[in-house]
């Protein structure tokens, strides 16, 4: 029979109060996430799975698609005044 590895677990609410030795990995049951314990920590540090990631990603890519928008106008308005500057001889 193979060798099976298991590691320590629990919901949400128990891995926030757990501090597990320094490298030590548990589970959270509830996220169903991998959490490294760094021995001082309560509740360790969440592992990022592949889903949240990709949603972060997404997040910060339409925050730069905003913010390229508004530079867009703004710079729209600057072209629209220097023109509007030089056709009065500003």
């Amino acid at each position: 029979m193979a060798t099976q590895l298991q590691f320590r677990r629990g919901n949400t609410a128990q891995t926030a109060v757990f501090t597990g030795a320094v490298a030590e990995i548990t589970v959270d049951t509830d996220l169903n996430t991998l959490v490294v314990q760094d021995g001082v920590t309560a509740g360790g540090h969440y592992i990022a799975r592949a889903g949240d990631t990709q949603s972060a990603y997404d997040q910060a890519n339409t925050g730069t698609v905003l913010a390229q928008a508004s530079y867009d106008q703004a710079n729209t308005g600057s072209c629209h005044a220097q023109i509007f500057c030089h056709a009065k001889h500003c």
